[in-house]
């Protein structure tokens, strides 16, 4: 009998409630697809350091379920809460009809049951096929090949993720049974009344609200986008300032809304908007803490999201653009060792790995072997006047720059002889010619505005002036960021050879170790671990020359790593802020229908056609959505602003695209939610 009554309550809960059996579903198919993401490597081809980085990857995930279970535990506690403020006239019913406390919570204990029962088995099944999608985006990320691809079935992720949201649904028959015994009747059978008194704050007060939260806003954004160097320290005081003030601004909204309309009197006594907008204050002045929470997500999953698609889009086509050669291997001084007055010193580099018993030349064919030059006492400064009566110009700026950034010098044969080894153009100089060579994005512009007006160089006590009227692109050093902050291409007869500091050698694998690629990585990554561990200032701080190496291979397994971490995890993330926001508001909306049938029965009986009904309900709903997401766009135009020098320092230039990826990813989570919850709550004021 107690199951069969559960079952016909969770039908009928079904028909008016769909979002919360959605949203419990969702929730459960998210977490399997990103706690299985370490089970893809095993339904396709992947290279092992593919595979280790996923494994990484998929412990990264792991740990952060930790989190985003918390997150959903919440979302489902507040969902439940909805659920049995909507039964309360239920309740009450089935307690005049004899029906005691006890088995009113077996029955509720029943019907979470049978509903987390079956939220699992659709959620695991459908997040089952989401996952097979999700090789693919595993496969893209590491370029991993997917002709051997097999349908897979993580039982590991399964079994956490049966477990997890167990104790979830746990959680909630203990709080609905908690609640079940405090009930009164009373209590329940006026409950439906209570929240038909609209109450509004004063306007005035809320004006001045308004204004406060402007301000503290206003100087939260001035914190995140005024010195770079500043806004790290101060993004702790910018974070709380930014709460605080979309807290007050949500507080204040209400009467500020009403305020406004109250002053459009035309428009407001038009139709049916003047209870549209009493109906939209009622709903923001008891959810203030809600939206701003809300709102907060949004900004977080907007900015996470824009920054990691940046950052894995922008790293990728480094990688390939930025890693022309094989291997590349260099000995420089210690900066330390430089301003002590030791140097500068040259260490041969192919010699240094001689003396630890490894040929480096070995699996080389083409290559470039050179060292650049040192010389502090480079100044640029304005053509026609005297290098020592003048001021030197400012030399372009970055949070990475601790040394003069024209000191590296280098010989222009050298230079040319690299970018034939790369395949890109060569500089042409003449005697008494200089060329600035750079591809950080924000020094090329501070470097093009200087040489536009036409600056000489001092190198080595000669002066030279500029071939070129800007900078050019182009870098001596492979990775996946652009690090290149700038340096100088002189002529070869302008070099002080006393004066040699960081020795390069840069080549491609001959045809044999290009055979047994993988072979000869696993051989050189050991010479070069072994030997970069010996001559790192970690490990050997009496040692005067750092020796820094690396392969395209391992370059491109860093971008990976780096990029599909960030990647994943704000996708996670964003994922399940996005659904915890789209569901809280869509249950508080459906919960406000409710609340509100009586009203709209009111309108009927004096003549307001349904159309018109439809269509404040629509302006509720959308306003309802669109304000916090208005409010964490504009809030993210800053988190992005302040975010945009960090990318640029590591040579990530373009975010439209992903700002772009982000929308979509918000208008399809977000948006069904939105559209969910007007059809959900337009069932509930037609009675149907």
């Amino acid at each position: 009998m107690l199951v069969r009554l559960s079952l016909k309550n969770i039908q009928h809960g079904l028909r008016d409630f769909a979002i919360y059996f959605f949203t419990l579903t969702v929730a459960v198919a998210i977490f399997y697809v990103f706690n299985a993401v370490g089970g893809q490597t095993a339904a396709i081809n992947m290279s092992q350091m593919g595979t280790e980085a996923s494994s990484l990857l998929s412990q990264t995930l792991a740990t952060i379920s930790v989190f985003v279970a918390v997150v959903l535990g919440l979302l489902i506690v507040y969902a439940s809460r909805f659920l049995m403020k909507r039964r309360h006239r239920e309740f009450a019913l089935y307690m005049m009809l004899g029906m005691s406390q006890r088995r009113i919570s077996a029955m509720l204990v029943s019907e979470t049951f049978l509903t987390g029962l079956a939220s699992l088995g659709v959620g695991l099944v459908v997040g089952v096929g989401l996952s097979q999608l999700m090789s693919a985006l595993v496969a893209s990320m590491f370029e991993a090949d997917m002709s051997a691809f097999q349908f897979t079935v993580s039982s590991a992720s399964i079994v956490r993720t049966i477990v997890s949201f167990a104790i979830m649904y746990l959680v909630v028959m203990l709080l609905n049974t908690r609640a079940v015994t405090r009930m009164k009747l009373i209590d329940l059978m006026s409950s439906g009344k209570k929240t038909e008194q609209v109450k509004v704050k004063n306007p005035i007060l809320c004006t001045v609200v308004f204004l406060i939260a402007a301000a503290i806003l206003a100087f939260a954004y001035h914190l995140v986008i005024s010195d770079f160097d500043d806004t790290f320290s101060n993004m702790g005081i910018a974070t709380l300032m930014g709460c605080i003030g979309t807290l007050l601004l949500f507080w204040s909204v209400a009467g500020f809304f009403l305020k406004i309309a109250l002053s459009m009197r035309e428009h407001y006594l038009t139709g049916l908007n003047a209870f549209t907008v009493r109906q939209i204050a009622s709903k923001i002045n008891t959810v203030v803490f809600s939206m701003s929470v809300i709102c907060i997500m949004l900004f977080f999953t907007i900015t996470m999201m824009s920054s990691a698609f940046a950052l894995r889009n922008g790293m990728m086509e480094n990688v390939r653009t930025r890693c022309p050669a094989d291997f590349e291997t260099s000995s420089a001084q210690m900066l330390s060792s430089i301003a002590e007055g030791k140097g500068p010193a040259h260490d041969d580099v192919v010699e240094h790995y001689a003396r630890y018993g490894y040929d480096v030349m070995a699996p080389l064919g083409e290559y470039v072997h050179f060292h650049s030059y040192y010389d502090q006492d480079v100044t640029l400064y304005k053509a026609g006047e005297s290098a020592t009566e003048s001021e030197m110009v400012p030399a372009p700026t970055s949070p990475r720059a601790m040394t003069n950034p024209f000191s590296t010098i280098v010989r222009l044969s050298d230079y040319n002889q690299l970018m034939d080894l790369y395949g890109r153009d060569r500089l042409e100089l003449s005697d008494g010619e200089y060329a600035v060579v750079c591809d950080l994005e924000a020094s090329q512009r501070e470097l093009d505005v200087l040489l536009a007006g036409g600056v000489d160089a001092k190198v080595f006590g000669q002066v030279l002036k500029s071939r070129y009227d800007k900078s050019q692109d182009g870098f001596i050093k492979n990775g996946p960021m652009r690090q290149n902050e700038g340096f100088v291409v002189v002529p070869d007869g302008v070099v002080d050879e006393s004066c040699a500091a960081t020795d390069y050698l840069i080549g491609n694998y001959n045809e044999e170790a290009m055979a047994h690629l993988d072979e000869t990585e696993k051989m050189v990554q050991e010479q070069l671990l072994a030997v970069d561990r010996v001559s790192d200032p970690v490990n050997a701080d009496d040692s005067e020359f750092w020796v820094k190496s690396m392969t395209k291979a391992s370059a491109v397994n860093s971008a990976i790593v780096s990029g599909a971490m960030m990647t994943f995890v704000c996708l996670y993330l964003g994922v399940v802020f996005l659904v915890a926001s789209g569901a809280i508001l869509a249950l508080r909306t459906l919960s406000d229908s409710v609340d509100s049938v009586a009203r709209y029965d009111t309108l009927r009986k004096i003549g307001v056609d349904e159309g018109d009904i439809s269509r404040s309900l629509f302006k509720q709903t959308g306003f309802f959505f669109l304000l916090p997401l208005l409010v964490a766009c504009f809030h993210s135009i800053f988190g992005i602003k302040m975010m945009l020098p960090v990318l640029g320092a590591i040579g990530i230039q373009h975010v439209w695209g992903s700002i772009a990826i982000t929308c979509v990813v918000i208008l399809a989570i977000y948006g069904g939610y939105f559209l969910m919850s007007f059809i959900g709550g337009k069932r509930i004021i037609h009675g149907k």
